[in-house]
């Protein structure tokens, strides 16, 4: 199950991505430097094996991780 494999705090910055559609959006609503949602961005890209912010969007959707 992927909620197994992607943390709470990953889980918010893909929610907040999804929601803001840029890095220092992300960063804002999390209260994290851009750098941090980047750093995430990147661990998800190799947990749900994507290569885009699109691609991880909508496999956030498709795995039920995002609403």
């Amino acid at each position: 199950m992927a909620s197994d494999i992607v943390s709470p705090t990953e889980t918010r910055v893909l929610q907040a991505l999804a929601d803001c559609g840029t890095t220092e959006g992300a960063a804002g609503v999390c209260r994290v430097a851009p750098c941090t949602v980047k750093k995430h961005v990147e661990n998800l890209f190799g947990k749900l094996g994507v290569h885009t912010r699109v691609q991880l969007v909508a496999e956030g959707f498709r795995l039920g991780i995002l609403r």
